[in-house]
């Protein structure tokens, strides 16, 4: 299969109140939070901004 190769954008996300989660942990007892968001809350962030059907994206690197 032969896949097309788009040119990279950069985004840069911030906010005073962000809370990055992992499921295992909101099951009970404490909870956790990361200071920098999983791949599938980047994938989501990308989506949510930029969402088409025919697009795939990739995140290639964070930088905190």
């Amino acid at each position: 299969m032969n896949k097309f190769k788009s040119n990279p954008f950069y985004m840069k996300v911030f906010g005073d109140y962000t809370l990055f989660t992992d499921p295992m942990t909101k099951g009970g007892g404490e909870k956790f939070t990361y200071q920098v968001p999983s791949y599938q809350a980047l994938k989501g962030i990308v989506e949510a901004c930029y969402w088409k059907p025919i697009f795939y994206y990739v995140i290639d690197s964070v930088k905190a």
